[in-house]
């Protein structure tokens, strides 16, 4: 089985259309639809907002529902100076950014006592999720690079610069590295796949509801192809 962490109800619904839904169970909070996509199958549910969330999410994933990889989907602020909202990016690694525990000698983002900063993405999850993407007929570029998580939404460009200057990540969002960090301790490979939701400038006047029907459907139909790969 297949585990799909959405960030968006709209993403949850564009999955369901495809989706044979056989079960819908209701755990910590969450709804998990039990199904299969092109006879494939899966799990897929929407994550509540932050990290601890996104944790438990992918813990009842791997303990209740046995996952073998997990997809995650979402959108995200962008770091990168040449990204355009539209956007996506294919997670390298995840890095929680706001993790500093220095006074032991970690550096900012790294775990104790793992020493351990990036969590790596499996790389044919990687490679099949940049070949869908990128197969979509659209204007926007793919990019595969680093995402950085944190428990607030980034609304400075003092803090902008500081997670791509600190990180070199490429966009930033709230719940993609407690997923890859849940995936690590209990071995499941995964992905996170990030559409550009914004890019924390006040010069930009293009609102998230102008397009996150666009990037839910995207995200359904790049999941829909790396199921078929898989």
């Amino acid at each position: 089985m297949i585990g799909i962490i959405c960030a968006m109800d709209e993403e949850v619904i564009s999955l369901k259309r495809k989706m044979h839904v056989k079960e819908k169970r209701e755990i910590a909070g969450m709804e998990f639809f039990i199904g299969t996509v092109d006879e494939k199958e899966v799990a897929v549910v929407r994550s509540c907002s932050g990290k601890v969330n996104a944790a438990i999410c992918t813990q009842v994933l791997v303990d209740i529902f046995n996952v073998e990889y997990i997809i995650s989907t979402g959108v995200a602020g962008g770091l990168y100076p040449e990204l355009n909202i539209g956007d996506m990016i294919v997670s390298s690694d995840i890095v929680e950014r706001e993790l500093c525990i220095s006074t032991v000698g970690n550096s900012r983002g790294e775990l104790t006592p793992v020493r351990k900063s990036y969590f790596e993405a499996n790389q044919t999850l990687v490679k099949v999720g940049q070949q869908e993407a990128e197969s979509l007929k659209s204007d926007h570029k793919v990019y595969v690079g680093r995402i950085a998580s944190e428990d607030e939404f980034i609304c400075s460009m003092k803090v902008k610069e500081d997670i791509y200057t600190t990180f070199t990540a490429y966009c930033a969002e709230m719940e993609g590295a407690a997923i890859a960090h849940a995936c690590f301790l209990n071995q499941i490979p995964f992905v996170a796949i990030r559409t550009i939701s914004d890019k924390v400038d006040p010069s930009t006047d293009i609102k998230f509801e102008e397009f996150v029907d666009i990037a839910a459907k995207n995200a359904s139909k790049i999941i829909e192809g790396v199921l078929r790969t898989l």
